[in-house]
């Protein structure tokens, strides 16, 4: 990571690109007119144009990709995956993954599917990868996540497996991480104005740091599918906040993207 000079540095992640249009617009919002830099796109799920096409016109917002194996179709051929998929052909639900069993080559084959298919979409690679539900923080899909950072030299979201070692390790196969991670996993942890401003304050020494975030317009759509819903108007109401980003100029933060690491 010698590209970032030694200072705080701070990726502000926005998960869920494209869960649904509502979303993608709040991330947009953050993005905007607030700290968040980095956005993570769910390719596996219908993308309606006129969103890809003005994600594709911001020029400071880094765009990674959000792998997907617990909701919709898959972007690889079926036939090639059918443990992960349901009858119905569409990805099972995360309750219903059997991590232990789950095959190695028919996660490998997705994951290389997604990618492709994020390059498709939007001309380019990835600037990160990272995981829907967090799922790479589980040794059964953390080796062929970073196997596959490692095949397309793509930088990755930390997890608890990474430590100083296994970040060590995977440097050496060009797959860079940031030094630390804020997680935002579930909506009972959402950040609100006070909470994101305690853990920005935790943050402020020497280091690049991804604080992982939620925003969102919540709509029927959303609440349809997440129980994670209102709460994250909630973060967007806080990433976008006065007090936040004077408190990051303040202490002289930059703020960064994947692609600068």
């Amino acid at each position: 990571m010698s590209a970032i000079p030694q200072s705080i540095n701070l990726i502000v992640n926005a998960d869920d690109f494209n869960l649904t249009e509502s979303v993608s617009r709040g991330i947009l919002e953050a993005h905007d007119h607030g700290i968040v830099t980095s956005t993570s796109l769910m390719v596996n799920l219908p993308a309606p144009g006129r969103i890809l096409k003005e994600l594709k016109k911001q020029k400071k917002l880094g765009v990674g990709l959000h792998l997907n194996i617990t909701l919709g179709a898959p972007a690889a051929l079926p036939r090639k995956i059918p443990t992960l998929l349901n009858a119905n052909g569409s990805f099972k639900k995360r309750s219903e993954l059997n991590f232990k069993k789950i095959s190695r080559t028919e996660l490998a084959e997705e994951y290389r599917s997604q990618i492709e298919m994020f390059r498709k979409l939007m001309g380019r690679l990835p600037t990160h990868l990272d995981t829907h539900h967090h799922l790479h923080a589980k040794k059964e899909i953390f080796e062929i996540f970073t196997r596959i950072a490692a095949r397309y030299r793509l930088p990755v979201r930390m997890s608890r497996l990474c430590t100083a070692g296994v970040r060590k390790k995977l440097r050496t196969r060009g797959v860079l991480t940031t030094d630390h991670l804020i997680e935002d996993l579930e909506p009972e942890r959402a950040w609100n104005r006070v909470s994101l401003l305690k853990a920005l304050l935790r943050i402020l020494r020497k280091g690049t740091y991804e604080l992982m975030c939620h925003p969102a317009r919540c709509d029927k759509a959303l609440m349809a599918i997440s129980s994670f819903n209102r709460t994250r108007e909630r973060e967007l109401e806080a990433l976008c906040s006065v007090e936040a980003q004077s408190l990051l100029k303040k202490n002289k933060v930059r703020l960064v993207t994947f692609g600068d690491l």
